[in-house]
C-alpha cells in the first residue's frame, strides 16, 4: 500500500504506466487466430485526404480525425477503406502506414519510461484508476470536492459515468445559485489524452486550492465546477484495456498488428446486427453525434458501421441520456469538451456555417482560449467540418451554454510522458479563461430576490429543438429543463442562469420563451414568477414580502 500523502493523492497513489497493458512474463503467447487474422488483413493506416467536393460528399462514411490543416483532413483508413477511396476517385497520401504497429511502439516507449521513472505517471489511466483517483481527490479536499455518479441509465455494458463536483462548501455548491461550469472528456473512446486532461484539470484545481493560489481560490469560492473525465466508459474500456498485443509482439517477424482489435475503437458499445465483413470497432454509436440538437444531419451517418453513426434516435444512447439529464438539471454557463487531435478550439455551430446569435461573444472567448496555446479558433462547421448531434450545438442551442470542443495534439494516444503533461501545461490558462467566462454577468442572467431560508426554487422551461431527420414524422424534439436552488440562511436569492430565450428564437425573431419559477417555503407557502431572461439581465423575481 502507498502511504496516503498529498502528493500521492494528486498524482494517483499508484502511478499508471504502459506496463498495465502488458501481460506478465511467460503469458505473452499470441493466439494462432490473432496471427492468422493479422497476416491476411491489410493494416489500418492514417492517410491524408484533400477536402474536395467529391470527398465531402462521402466523408461521413469514413473515419475522419479532427486533424484538419491546409485543406486536408487525416482519415483512419480501416481495412477496405483504401479500396473504397480508390473506387470513388479520391487520392490520398499516407501519414502512418500501420497504426497498430505505431500503437505498440508508443506503449513500449511508455513501458521503458516506467522502468526508469517508477515514481512518476508515465502511462494512461484505466477506468478504475480514474475512479480511484477521483475518490482520492474527495479524500484530500472533502469540503471542496464531492463525487458525482450518473448511474441512470446504465451503459450498454452496465457501467456508470463518474465525475466530480468542485467548489467551496461543496455540499451546497450546485444548489446555492452560484455560476456553474463544466469540463468533460472521452466522448470518443480512443482519444485517451482527453480524459487525462480533464482529470488533470480537477487535480490542478485541488492543488491550487490547497496551495491557496489566489486565482484558483477566488474562482472556486464563486463557482461550481462539474468534471467528467470519461463520458464513454464502455468504449474507453474497449480501447484502453482490451488490446490483443504483448511486449514480444513487436518483435515477431512479419506480424501485422491490427489496429481494429481495440485501441482505435471510437464509439460506444451498442451492438448492431453485424453486416457481412464488418468488424467489432464498427459496432456502436458515435455519442458525439447522438445529442438531439439537429440530430441526424450533415457530418453524421445513418450507416451503422460508420464511425459517425448517429444512432437509432436523438439522445437514444444511455451515455447521452445520463449526461443530458445532468445538464438539463443545472445551469452550466460555460463548458469544454476535450478531444484529440488537431490543435483546435471549436465553437457552435457544427450544423451550419451560419453564425449563431452570440457569435461575437463566442468567438471572443474561443480566440482568447486558443491564443496562449497557439490553437486555431473557429466554428465547428468552418474550422473543422460539418457535424450534427454534437455537444456544443446541443448545449448552446438547448441551454444557452457557451460550449467549446478543444482538440489537442496530433494523434489519438501518443506517448504519455512526451506529450500529455505538455498539453496540460499549454491548456491551463485556457481552462482558467473558461471558468472566468462563467462568472461574466454580461453573458448570462441573474435572478435576485428574497425568500425564507430553506425555500426550494424550481426553474422550469420546456423547449422544442430542431432535429435534422424526422422521427415518427416529427422534426422537433421536446426538452424539459428543470433546475433547483435552495435559499441559504441569509434569505437572499442570487441565481446565475442561462437565458430563457434560445438561439433559434433569436435567429427567427419569434416570441421569447419565458422561465417559470416556483418557490416553495419550508412552511408550504408557494410563490411563482414567470418571465423572460436575456443575457446581461438582473431580474427581481421574488421581492421581499410584506
Amino acid at each position: 500500500m502507498h502511504s496516503l500523502t498529498r502528493r500521492s493523492l494528486l498524482l494517483g497513489a499508484a502511478a499508471s504506466s504502459a506496463v498495465a497493458l502488458l501481460p506478465p512474463t511467460g503469458a505473452a503467447a499470441l493466439s494462432r487466430d490473432l496471427v492468422s487474422r493479422a497476416s491476411r488483413t491489410e493494416p489500418t493506416a492514417l492517410v491524408r485526404v484533400l477536402l474536395t467536393d467529391a470527398f465531402r460528399d462521402v466523408m461521413a462514411e469514413f473515419d475522419l480525425t479532427e486533424h484538419v490543416h491546409d485543406g486536408h483532413v487525416e482519415v483512419v483508413a480501416w481495412p477496405g477503406d483504401r479500396a473504397r477511396l480508390r473506387a470513388a476517385g479520391i487520392t490520398w497520401e499516407e501519414v502512418e502506414p500501420d497504426l497498430g504497429a505505431r500503437f505498440v511502439a508508443d506503449r513500449l516507449v511508455e513501458a521503458a519510461h516506467a522502468r526508469r521513472r517508477p515514481q512518476e505517471r508515465t502511462g494512461y489511466r484505466v477506468l478504475e484508476e480514474y475512479i480511484g483517483d477521483m475518490d482520492r481527490l474527495v479524500q484530500l479536499a472533502p469540503d471542496l470536492v464531492r463525487p458525482l455518479v450518473l448511474d441512470s441509465p446504465l451503459t450498454h455494458e452496465g457501467r456508470t459515468i463518474h465525475g466530480l463536483v468542485i467548489g467551496a462548501d461543496v455540499a451546497v455548491a450546485d444548489t446555492d445559485g452560484r455560476p456553474q461550469a463544466m469540463m468533460c472528456g472521452l466522448h470518443h473512446a480512443r482519444e485517451w489524452p482527453s480524459g487525462e486532461l480533464t482529470i488533470m484539470f480537477a487535480e490542478a484545481l485541488v492543488e491550487g486550492w490547497l496551495d491557496v493560489d489566489a486565482e484558483v481560490t477566488g474562482l472556486l469560492e464563486q463557482l461550481c465546477v462539474f468534471v467528467i473525465p470519461v463520458s464513454n466508459p464502455d468504449g474507453f474500456v474497449r480501447s484502453r484495456e482490451t488490446v490483443p498485443y504483448v511486449e514480444e509482439a513487436a518483435f515477431v517477424e512479419g506480424l501485422t498488428l491490427l489496429a481494429q482489435e481495440g485501441p482505435y475503437h471510437r464509439k460506444n458499445l451498442l451492438k448492431h446486427t453485424p453486416l457481412p465483413g464488418a468488424f467489432e470497432p464498427q459496432q456502436g454509436v458515435d455519442i458525439n453525434r447522438n445529442y438531439p440538437y439537429r440530430w441526424g444531419g450533415v457530418g453524421a451517418s445513418a450507416t451503422t458501421t460508420s464511425q459517425t453513426h448517429f444512432g437509432p434516435g436523438p439522445g437514444s444512447e444511455p451515455e447521452i441520456e445520463a449526461l443530458t439529464s445532468l445538464f438539463r438539471s443545472t445551469q452550466i454557463l460555460a463548458a469544454i469538451s476535450n478531444h484529440t487531435s488537431g490543435d483546435l478550439v471549436l465553437r457552435p455551430w457544427g450544423w451550419t456555417p451560419a453564425e449563431p446569435p452570440d457569435e461575437a461573444a463566442l468567438a471572443a472567448l474561443g480566440d482568447d482560449m486558443a491564443d496562449p496555446m497557439g490553437y486555431t479558433s473557429g466554428s465547428w462547421n468552418e474550422a473543422l467540418y460539418p457535424g450534427t448531434g454534437i455537444i456544443d450545438d446541443w448545449m448552446y442551442g438547448t441551454l444557452g451554454t457557451y460550449c467549446y470542443t478543444l482538440e489537442h495534439g496530433s494523434s489519438f494516444h501518443p506517448v504519455y510522458g512526451d506529450n500529455v503533461p505538455g498539453y496540460f501545461a499549454d491548456n491551463w490558462q485556457a481552462h482558467l479563461k473558461m471558468l472566468h467566462a462563467a462568472l461574466d454577468r454580461a453573458q448570462h442572467a441573474v435572478l435576485v430576490g428574497t425568500a425564507a431560508p430553506g425555500t426550494v426554487l424550481t426553474l422550469v422551461k420546456d423547449v422544442s429543438i430542431p432535429i435534422s431527420r424526422a422521427v415518427d414524422g416529427d422534426t422537433r424534439h421536446q426538452e424539459h429543463l428543470e433546475a433547483t436552488m435552495v435559499v441559504g440562511a441569509d434569505g437572499t436569492i442570487e441565481w446565475h442562469v442561462n437565458p430563457s430565450v434560445v438561439a433559434e428564437t433569436l435567429e427567427a425573431g419569434g416570441p421569447p420563451e419565458p422561465y417559470v419559477l416556483t418557490a416553495e417555503a419550508p412552511d408550504g407557502t408557494v410563490r411563482t414568477w414567470t418571465g423572460v431572461a436575456r443575457r446581461g439581465d438582473v431580474i427581481e423575481v421574488l421581492p421581499a414580502e410584506g
